[in-house]
């Protein structure tokens, strides 16, 4: 009975009390006691290996993720280097490119602008001709007009078209003579 899985028992006291501490003979409660303390120990063992094996799968799991991040970030840095490279190689070859491009449209423009100026001049050359010639036909027309009224034209006409635009009121007129001076109004100035 001293055992050392019999102090752990509820029924030790009771054991002691009956067999005495001294006693070789083991009561049948003790067997059964050991037979569940050793399958106890062994449901421990295989608790403990089954969290022992979810650590070690937990460990290489993180393992393999660590392996996959780092081959991730390795190829990405191989990626961004490469791109890098490419870059500084085709740069230069951009640049030529790119100014000949530029020269290019340079090109296009002032041939464009020099095209509308051209055209623009063409138009203002076209339009000064036309305006001459219209001035032209006016002027002539307006010598015809003065011909024909010239020539229809009599003192007596002339006489009657000033009298009927003499209309009364405050202005002063100027009739001319027969030397063809005025007349001066200097008499009818006011005094202050």
């Amino acid at each position: 009975m001293n055992q050392p899985y019999c102090e752990a028992c509820p029924l030790f006291k009771e054991c002691q009390e009956k067999f005495g501490s001294s006693s070789n003979s083991v009561p049948p409660c003790c067997n059964a006691l050991a037979e569940r303390s050793k399958m106890r120990e062994a449901e421990e063992r295989v608790q403990q290996e089954f969290t022992l094996k979810q650590k070690v799968v937990a460990l290489e799991a993180e393992r393999r993720k660590i392996k996959t991040a780092s081959i991730l970030m390795i190829t990405g840095i191989v990626f961004l280097l490469a791109l890098i490279a490419g870059g500084m190689v085709g740069c230069p070859s951009y640049n030529v490119y790119n100014q000949k491009m530029k020269g290019r449209a340079i090109l296009a423009h002032a041939q464009s602008s020099r095209e509308v100026a051209v055209a623009e001049a063409k138009a203002k050359m076209e339009s000064a001709v036309l305006l001459a010639a219209a001035d032209t036909l006016r002027a002539q027309g307006v010598a015809r007009s003065n011909i024909i009224i010239g020539q229809s034209l009599t003192e007596s006409y002339l006489r009657w078209f000033w009298i009927s635009e003499l209309k009364p009121g405050g202005q002063v007129i100027y009739v001319p003579t027969e030397a063809n001076l005025p007349i001066l109004e200097a008499a009818k100035r006011k005094d202050n």
